[in-house]
């Protein structure tokens, strides 16, 4: 391009030059371009209003030299999509996502083909000799106790955990027992993998002489339904032996070893008739002769003492240590202690807090079956005293068994783990009393009772009396549901006889919170029924402006039953014995059960009184019961309620019991006591039997309106009108009263037997054989 290309069209052009020294210079190049050459920059400038253009001679525009780069434009719109690119290449595998849902279950295909006859096996080995009954000649099988259970249909697609369960009550300690599975089993939706079915008892795998068990394995994703059958003789579970009473034996499944961790589309019992057998046998070169299963028998002797305190002196407000202690003679190495410790206590002065009062046996606390404790909790600084049991069995403590002869038996307080020392009190305003009884052991052979002295001959077996009881416990129950049947609170019996009453005994902590009026109602099932014959088996607890009063505090429950709505509790028969909880109120209720403590159940099988009485001891009992007493009687001038008793003996005590709802209303410091007479009379020998609430309400918020209604027990031991005479033998009515605590003159609202079913449990025993020294 020449120089003559270019013209200045309007305005002024003025080029300048690099400011150096040597100035720009401006030649041309062999083909006539223009050259500008400087050392420094170039600038064309011009006025405000000029436009610079370039053009060539044949009139065309030229590009002018690039200038200093701008500041970025706003974005643009966007422009339409463009043609879809052609396909990438195929990316790696991704990871293996999570299994769908099971499908629903497809049709059972067509039978096939007969297999061939399988060869036949040798034969077995003689069984056992049976035994010549010498009244009819027949022959008795040894293994003469056993059960099975049928389920029709089972129809369990767990993957894991507990399929279900049959039970057997086991009649020595020294026999096996033989398990049998027979039922479909499939895993399927899987390419390799495995899954192991298995029975235990009482929830542990069998461990000597080793598991019964079987195991599906595949490698394909085939859906089989395969029968299955499989049998094994158990001498121990979970490193225990199995010994005598009701055991439960449960059909588990979980994954074989090797396979942990995964998923497989598991199912048992699919359209058929799958069955447990459980077989009580006579081990493999046993000392026992074959074909017999002696039943021996031991001698017990009634025994049991009753300590009572009218105060508790110093030790009563103690915050941590022991507060009293008894020491008890047991006679039997074949017995267990029932321990029962009764009175008022008391949580005080913090927020927040936990207190734990519980049971030691020589030093310890007691290990078989689990300790024996309470606790109160509470989000408020109140002062309420109210009636608190602690009861339940104990055979072992500190891992060592209670043999014959000395216990020291203590009650101790101390906080809860994790909560800070409260201001603590028991045994204040009424009677407290330590109870403890020598029982034969509920996995013992049958017992012979030892004859009372009379003057009576002895006729028959009159003395033969066979105890039948459970005591079940769960550590840390903890159990949040607002209704419906609550976990780990099952207990199972096998009642022995058509005629007999079975008595259930549940104790732990209750609550009700968050709401401004709220009912809680606790109650005992048998096989998912409630009691019927006489009345059910319950606890109310009823909270008034319990939206700012969170209390936790000891409950007992308790009954006898005859019945349910199915008919009669029969001999024989397996019976599961459950909490359970509902409703009793308006509001919506918040519920809890068994916070931080042991809650205990123990059912007994109570016989029937004779009539006459035999020349031995045999259980002498009465039981009345009331459905919603409601009662707002609050003096002494006319009894609550009242039952009767027929006392066979003179020369026996009576053990007085009653249970059911009670609470003081509408006051702020306030004390009412109850208690119950005989024939009128307040018990002397020992003390007399009793309970009251207190509580002073003053420093936390308006007791106006605070109400509160728990389930309460008063029981005791009399030995009669007098400490030198026990009650005749003949009727006796027993009654309960209320009145106001010794230094009140107020008489305060009250109300016994609200919204559940209250009862007197009357019971002829044996007198005290033997007195408990005080430590």
């Amino acid at each position: 391009m020449t120089l003559t290309s270019f013209a200045l069209l309007a305005g002024v052009l003025l080029l300048v030059g690099a400011q150096d020294l040597d100035g720009p210079t401006v030649s041309t190049d062999e083909d006539g371009n223009l050259k500008f050459s400087t050392s420094g920059d170039l600038v064309f400038e011009a006025g405000a209003s000029a436009n610079v253009r370039f053009q060539s001679v044949g009139g065309g525009t030229m590009q002018p030299p690039m200038g200093l780069k701008g500041e970025k434009g706003d974005t643009g719109n966007t422009g339409p999509q463009g043609p879809q690119g052609a396909a990438g290449a195929q990316g790696d595998q991704g990871l293996l996502g999570p299994q769908g849902l099971n499908g629903t279950q497809g049709p059972m295909g067509d039978a096939g083909l007969p297999g061939p006859a399988g060869v036949p096996g040798a034969q077995g080995p003689p069984g056992p000799s049976g035994v010549v009954n010498t009244t009819n000649g027949s022959v008795v099988l040894a293994n003469e106790n056993w059960n099975q259970c049928v389920y029709e249909n089972l129809n369990v697609g767990k993957d894991y955990g507990l399929i279900t369960q049959c039970s057997l009550m086991k009649k020595r300690n020294d026999t096996w027992l033989r398990l049998t599975w027979d039922g479909n089993l499939r895993i399927a939706r899987c390419q390799v993998c495995c899954m192991n079915w298995y029975l235990a008892v009482d929830g542990y795998q069998c461990s000597n002489p080793g598991p019964v068990d079987t195991l599906v394995y595949q490698a394909g994703s085939y859906l089989i339904v395969r029968h299955s059958h499989f049998t094994g003789v158990c001498q121990e579970a979970g490193g225990r032996p199995i010994l005598a009473g009701v055991r439960r034996v449960q059909l588990y499944l979980k994954d074989c070893r090797g396979f942990d961790g995964f998923v497989y589309d598991s199912y048992t019992g699919w359209n058929t008739v799958s069955r447990i057998i459980i077989e009580e046998v006579v081990p493999r070169n046993s000392d026992v002769p074959d074909g017999s299963l002696p039943l021996p028998s031991y001698v017990y002797q009634p025994n049991y003492c009753q300590v009572v305190y009218a105060n508790l002196s110093s030790n009563r407000e103690r915050n941590l240590g022991v507060i009293t202690g008894i020491i008890f003679n047991k006679l039997d190495d074949h017995t267990v202690l029932r321990i029962t410790w009764e009175g008022n206590m008391r949580k005080h002065r913090c927020n927040n807090c936990c207190a734990r009062w519980f049971i030691s046996v020589d030093g310890s606390e007691c290990s078989a079956p689990a300790t024996i404790e309470t606790s109160i909790y509470a989000s408020v600084a109140y002062s309420i005293f109210f009636p608190t049991t602690l009861t339940g069995t104990c055979s072992a403590s500190a891992g060592a068994p209670l043999g014959t002869g000395q216990h020291t038996i203590r009650l101790l307080v101390s906080n809860c783990p994790g909560s800070s020392i409260a201001d603590l009190a028991s045994g204040f305003f009424s009677t407290s009393r330590f109870i403890v009884e020598e029982l034969p052991n509920a996995q013992s052979p049958p017992v012979v009772m030892l004859s009372l002295p009379t003057d009576d001959s002895n006729s028959g077996n009159d003395n033969i009396y066979q105890p039948i009881w459970r005591h079940c416990v769960a550590a840390d129950l903890n159990e949040l549901a607002d209704n419906g049947t609550l976990n780990r609170t099952e207990c199972v019996i096998m009642k022995k006889a058509n005629d007999s009453a079975i008595k259930v005994t549940w104790d732990g902590s209750l609550r009700v919170v968050s709401c401004s009026e709220c009912c809680g109602r606790w109650f005992i099932t048998f096989d998912g029924e409630e009691c019927s014959d006489p009345a059910p088996i319950d606890g109310v607890v009823h909270s008034k402006n319990a939206s700012i009063v969170n209390i936790h505090r000891s409950s007992t429950i308790t009954g006898i039953c005859s019945g349910t709505a199915s008919g009669p509790l029969m001999g024989g028969t397996i019976y599961s014995v459950l909490l359970n909880l509902e409703n009793c109120g308006s509001e919506e209720v918040n519920a809890f059960t068994g916070l931080e403590s042991v809650t205990s159940m123990v059912i007994e099988e109570w016989p029937q009184p004779r009539d006459p009485p035999p020349s031995s001891y045999w259980p002498n009992w009465n039981q009345c019961t009331y459905n919603g007493l409601d009662s707002l009687i609050n003096n002494s001038s006319v009894a609550i309620s009242s039952c009767n008793i027929t006392k066979k003996r003179n020369d026996t005590w009576l053990k007085l019991s009653w249970d059911g709802n009670v609470g003081l209303m509408n006051c702020s410091t306030c004390c009412m006591r109850w208690y119950i007479t005989i024939d009128g009379e307040e018990c002397s020998s020992p003390l007399p039997v009793d309970a009251a609430v207190y509580q002073d309400l003053t420093t936390t918020f308006n007791a106006r309106i605070f109400d509160m209604r728990r389930p309460a027990t008063i029981s005791g031991l009399c030995a009669g009108p007098t400490s030198d005479r026990t009650f005749d033998s003949g009727d006796h009515t027993i009654e309960l009263f209320v009145d106001r605590c010794d230094g009140f003159d107020e008489e305060f609202s009250v109300i016994t037997g609200y919204q559940s079913v209250s009862r007197f449990i009357l019971e002829e025993v044996a007198p005290e054989r033997t007195s408990c020294t005080v430590v």
